[in-house]
């Protein structure tokens, strides 16, 4: 196995190929189907293809959280989690999901159908079927391949998960591109992406059997004491995303009843700029997190420690760097980004920017609680604050005014802050006084130091 700095390394280097594949497959699809679709058409298949972001949480949280029970029981040998037991319950908790799951849909299709709410579609009722097919096999070969990443993590290889995911992305644009430049419709392209995932499904449990040993990796049993706990715990991931989208999207559909559209408007863009920062540290969580999760399921807690030190001053580096550059340059590329349609106001967008530092510092610190698979502390205050948020949006913004709007969230992010640093830094056994010390010494600048960490 190689060292930890070289897998470090190398997570980075997965996460930002992903993230730029990711910009490259926005930026040129959306084009092209405009382009060989025109808008209306292209309209249409992201309604139909918008029940595929449905079909992305109806794992409800098992994949990610199978992983993180495989990973930690491989190097603790609890009779009673046993990892290819733990492997076997989620795939068949998954299958039940994507059974309800499929009933459901099929349903709601049928109904609507059946009653002619489809008849004004571009799409024949054949071809809706065929869409929602393929889009539901693709998405539903995504959730099972997710149960088999820990299989990489406990050998030290949680970068080819990422790099498999990247091969997805590409299978996919350029199928895509193919479909639509030989004139293919809807149904073509459905059909290509299926077939993308299923290959990245394909792949992923081949070279998982190469990790784990090619007759273990399907040899468990499947147990439904260890579905449940899995499924508990997988709601717990599936709230993460839910409670960051009521903060974001709940505070301007408030903002837009409280102040109105232009102040709506002003929010989601203001918001959106400032955001682009925390990104940065998404890479520093998911690269540290499959690293932090081997050793303290080892019971390396000086390494795991080091580990996170490192993990939250660099994502406190990244936000004071990314709230300083938007202080000096943010009126002029929001101006240009905007095309001087909307104009900042000092104070909401000072304390819009204040908030890029406790988010970075909360968002770093997170990978811990990834790692120890204990993702209901943040899912818990995440959902309470986001709600309190809109709430106090909603009573506050008319007489006081939009500052209301970002200094909710500063202190959202604040208190997340305190929560999540204050949480991982007992998982790691680790203090404050300890952290700040790294901190004053800047020992995190000192390669000598930072090789005798690991």
């Amino acid at each position: 196995m190689k060292s930890i700095s070289s897998r470090l390394l190398g997570n980075g280097v997965a996460q930002v190929l992903s993230i730029l594949l990711l910009l490259v497959q926005q930026l040129s699809l959306v084009p092209l189907f405009l382009y060989y679709w025109g808008v209306a058409y292209y309209g249409e298949w992201l309604a139909i293809s918008a029940i595929s972001v449905f079909l992305a949480t109806a794992d409800c949280g098992i994949g990610s959280a199978s992983s993180n029970y495989f990973s930690i029981n491989w190097f603790q040998n609890d009779p009673e989690m046993k990892p290819y037991d733990i492997l076997k319950s989620s795939l068949w908790s998954v299958c039940l999901v994507c059974f309800l799951i499929t009933t459901i849909i099929s349903g709601v299709v049928y109904v609507l159908q059946s009653s002619g709410l489809l008849d004004a579609s571009l799409f024949g009722h054949s071809e809706i079927w065929w869409i929602i097919l393929f889009l539901a096999l693709g998405r539903f070969s995504g959730l099972f391949a997710q149960c088999f990443e820990g299989c990489f993590r406990v050998v030290g290889k949680a970068s080819r998960w990422t790099y498999f995911y990247c091969i997805r992305v590409v299978l996919e644009i350029t199928g895509v591109c193919a479909a639509l430049i030989a004139g293919y419709q809807a149904v073509s392209v459905a059909f290509v992406l299926c077939v993308a995932e299923i290959l990245r499904l394909c792949i992923v449990i081949y070279f998982a059997s190469k990790c784990c040993g090619e007759n273990r990796l399907f040899s468990g049993d499947a147990s439904l004491k260890i579905a449940l706990n899995v499924m508990r715990k997988g709601f717990s991931f599936l709230i993460m995303p839910l409670w960051r989208g009521i903060l974001f999207q709940g505070s301007i559909v408030v903002t837009r009843m409280t102040l109105g559209p232009e102040s709506a408007a002003l929010w989601g863009t203001m918001r959106m700029l400032s955001r682009s920062a925390v990104q940065a540290t998404m890479i520093i969580e998911y690269s540290t997190a499959p690293e932090l999760q081997v050793e303290l399921a080892k019971g390396n807690c000086v390494k795991a420690r080091n580990i996170y030190r490192l993990a939250v001053i660099y994502g406190a580096c990244i936000g004071i760097v990314g709230a300083l550059s938007l202080y000096f340059l943010g009126d002029f590329i929001y101006a240009i980004w905007t095309s001087n349609s909307l104009s900042l106001e000092y104070w909401p967008w000072l304390f819009t920017i204040l908030g890029i530092i406790p988010c970075c510092i909360w968002s770093s610190s997170s990978a811990v609680l990834r790692a120890a698979n204990k993702p209901e502390i943040l899912a818990r205050w995440g959902l309470v604050l986001s709600v309190l948020v809109c709430v106090c949006i909603y009573f506050l913004a008319s007489p006081l005014g939009f500052v209301v709007i970002p200094l909710s969230v500063l202190l959202l992010d604040s208190v997340l802050m305190l929560v999540v640093v204050s949480s991982s830094l007992s998982v790691v056994r680790d203090n404050l006084k300890s952290l700040m010390g790294v901190v004053i010494r800047l020992d995190f600048m000192k390669p000598r130091i930072i090789r005798e960490y690991f």
